[in-house]
């Protein structure tokens, strides 16, 4: 629970050290709302330079109109790399066929997740237990109730993505259209980039 791996980010070329700088500031370099929209953009860099990143920009953006929040990661390599993406949840996981949607389950309730930006990407679901080459200490909280999404790369240099995640009504499938991620260095609260790129 104390490492990167044990929340819902970024974790690149794990090898069982630090996944992440301890000691690095992250900060906030953009963010604008209005009464439709919201985002916020962070660098991330410096938390993952030692293990080889060039840049690491991650930005979140929140759509009042079609109640949908994108989380997308940005990210430059020194060199191929593997890459690991997390979301916990204590929700069930149910993976679309085409491996780029998903719903969470929980209570009555559904959310539909969906991926966008590089088609070679896909969700997979694992439990919340550490990665095989992580420390794995006899005194670990029980996290058998929580379930991992995750997206997982290998030879990365150049890569950007975004995730979508939106509720669902109790007679929609999860399914989404999604064309290629706006930039997050064009996002706009005045604009309908965000919307245009999306088809509900």
């Amino acid at each position: 629970r104390c490492r990167g791996e044990g929340h819902n980010t970024v974790i690149l070329n794990p090898d069982g050290g630090n996944d992440q700088d301890k000691d690095a500031i992250c900060p906030i370099t953009r963010f604008d709302h209005n009464d439709d929209a919201m985002y916020a953009v962070t660098d991330l860099t410096a938390a993952h330079a030692y293990r080889g990143a060039k840049s690491v920009v991650r930005g979140m953006y929140v759509d009042k109109v079609t109640e949908t929040v994108t989380i997308q990661d940005e990210i430059e390599m020194n060199k191929p790399s593997e890459m690991y993406w997390f979301m916990h949840t204590k929700a069930d996981i149910s993976i679309g066929n085409d491996g780029r949607t998903a719903v969470l389950s929980q209570g009555g309730y559904r959310m539909g997740v969906s991926l966008a930006g590089d088609e070679n990407l896909k969700f997979t679901q694992m439990q919340a237990v550490p990665l095989g080459t992580s420390p794995k200490p006899s005194d670990m909280e029980d996290d058998s109730a929580v379930n991992k999404l995750v997206i997982h790369a290998t030879g990365i240099v150049s890569e950007k993505f975004a995730v979508r995640i939106y509720p669902l009504t109790s007679g929609e499938d999860g399914s989404v259209i999604t064309d290629d991620c706006t930039p997050i260095s064009a996002w706009s609260v005045e604009s309908d980039a965000m919307i245009s790129n999306m088809s509900l």
